[in-house]
């Protein structure tokens, strides 16, 4: 939880990303990358990280906190079928994508 809290607190500094809930939003998914970049501190001069399994590690925590999420939707009795749709999407993008963002993805946008 701290890595996901130190996450937050730079996606703010980044001005981008506000609330948790952003980080999970499809559109957000290349600010979620360079807010997790500058905590696993990427050098983009050297192409290397600080602590380069921080960033893996983080992805993994991104996706089970879409599980909850999902969880904690489903059981709730509003309508949540927009928010149901991003996470399918935002979770298949964390699964399909993450684990190459942190060689090829840009991280300007």
């Amino acid at each position: 939880m701290r890595e996901i809290g130190r996450s937050i607190r730079q996606s703010r500094k980044n001005g981008r990303l506000r609330r948790v809930e952003d980080f999970f939003v499809p559109s957000n998914f290349n600010f979620v990358v360079e807010a997790v970049n500058d905590v696993a501190g990427f050098d983009q001069e050297k192409n290397t990280y600080k602590t380069p399994s921080l960033a893996l590690k983080l992805g993994h925590s991104l996706k089970k906190i879409a599980d909850i999420l999902e969880c904690e939707a489903k059981m709730k009795e509003s309508d949540n079928e927009a928010f149901l749709r991003n996470l399918e999407r935002i979770r298949s993008l964390y699964e399909k994508k993450w684990n190459v963002c942190f060689v090829t993805c840009p991280t300007d946008t």
